[in-house]
């Protein structure tokens, strides 16, 4: 169990993979990063920051997801894929599938910049695996190296498409049975 509420300020974050049904994982780019989607290093997990004082990690999770992403994700959805060492701390990197393409995705977050309001998310983009571990910024991506991150991704990704289609098979036979009976 995670629970660990923060009481305090701290340097543990969460990170929360957002994955539509193409198995496609949700990236942005801040405009103080911003370059483009082609250039290697520059990206981010749409849904990732620091845990806040008095809340528990799963509560920070869905508040990153939805400040970043206009998104609203069931906490029952978040699977936990592993925790990181990033920057002097914990990272909670989390897991959501089933995330529609067509969402209306927006930040809602801002941040000051030279007396202007930007959102701390600037563009989003679609990315597989592969696509992904080639955009991330070098911090991140370092960090999701050395624990193999992409790996049990990568293994959660297969027993979630393994779930759906035993979901699909049994509906199938269900429907055969019904078949069979008349």
């Amino acid at each position: 169990m995670i629970d660990t509420t923060n009481d305090k300020d701290t340097k543990d974050r969460v990170a929360v993979l957002l994955f539509n049904k193409d198995n496609q994982v949700l990236l942005g780019v801040s405009p103080q990063k911003y370059k483009t989607k082609d250039n290697p290093h520059s990206w981010d997990i749409a849904g990732k920051g620091h845990i806040g004082a008095g809340d528990s990690v799963i509560e920070s999770a869905k508040r990153e997801v939805h400040e970043e992403t206009n998104l609203d994700i069931d906490l029952n959805d978040c699977n936990l894929i592993d925790i990181v060492n990033y920057q002097s701390g914990n990272m909670y990197v989390f897991a959501v599938e089933n995330i529609d393409k067509d969402s209306d995705i927006k930040c809602n977050a801002c941040f000051d910049m030279y007396g202007k309001k930007l959102p701390e998310i600037k563009e989003f983009f679609w990315a597989t695996l592969e696509e992904a571990k080639q955009m991330l910024y070098k911090s991140l991506s370092d960090a999701f190296n050395k624990s193999d991150i992409w790996t049990k991704v990568e293994q959660f990704l297969i027993v979630y498409n393994m779930d759906e289609a035993r979901e699909k098979c049994n509906e199938y036979l269900l429907f055969y049975s019904y078949w069979l009976e008349c």
